[in-house]
């Protein structure tokens, strides 16, 4: 579910670029990951709004323009949810707790880990299919809240050359993530009852355990897409050779 999010928050790795000196956000030398770390935090904290400069996008909130949970089969969860034209809110609430990657050969694996208070995910939604024992449908403004989330993010660092120029990208990003509660609202179910729509809503938060743990895969999944296209979208304006103190 989750431009994890993912944002998102990885797209603070741009924190090292030379360019960075105007903008009064610390620069790091090549594998320092302490102050990767420090520096991504200042971008959360204070940067969130995105910076120009270094082609940083705004992070918070994080404009997303579609998203799909998709799951079918003999799940016991079988829906289909979309959400259009959202925004996820709580990024700069959170901390970098730890990265692994960003050395001289930018070829590799990388890690990174972050927590925080919230996401919460508001906006359009379509949803149709039946969770757990429970037929649901409905269109209207949503509410999805993922509580304290701890985030681990991996992916395979690669390079590609243009203009002699040396750019990391990926194309295996995986984000997952473990949450202490998910909450959720949906407004107008099976247009706008009132007395099924407060039921669904109930049902829901009741059981978010059950629920998360069957369609947290397709979140993951989803996570990671947006994260992934924000990464490389970003690090395709910047030399890896000119991302750090030299």
């Amino acid at each position: 579910m989750f431009k994890l999010i993912f944002v998102l928050a990885l797209s603070v790795s741009c924190c090292w670029c030379s360019k960075f000196q105007s903008s009064k956000i610390p620069q790091c030398h090549v594998g320092d990951t302490q102050c990767i770390k420090e520096s991504t935090n200042v971008i959360l904290s204070k940067f969130y709004g995105g910076e120009p400069r270094v082609a940083l996008a705004q992070i918070d909130p994080l404009k997303i323009q579609k998203m799909q949970i998709k799951q079918g089969g003999d799940n016991p969860v079988n829906i289909d949810l979309t959400f259009n034209n959202v925004e996820l809110h709580g990024l700069r609430n959170f901390q970098c707790t730890s990265v692994k990657g960003f050395g001289e050969n930018p070829n590799g694996q990388y890690e990174l880990r972050f927590k925080g208070p919230a996401f919460v995910l508001k906006g359009p939604y379509t949803i149709n299919g039946r969770i757990l024992v429970l037929p649901i449908q409905g269109n209207g403004v949503s509410n999805f809240t993922l509580e304290h989330p701890e985030l681990h993010v991996k992916f395979t660092g690669k390079t590609r050359t243009k203009n002699g120029k040396v750019h990391l990208y990926t194309d295996d990003l995986r984000m997952t993530f473990k949450i202490h509660r998910m909450q959720a609202h949906f407004s107008n179910l099976f247009n706008g009852n009132k007395e099924l729509g407060d039921t669904t809503n109930q049902f829901l938060n009741a059981n978010w355990q059950d629920i998360f743990n069957e369609i947290k895969g397709s979140i993951f999944d989803a996570f990671s897409l947006i994260t992934q296209s924000m990464l490389n979208n970003m690090w395709a304006h910047h030399d890896y050779n000119h991302m750090f103190k030299q």
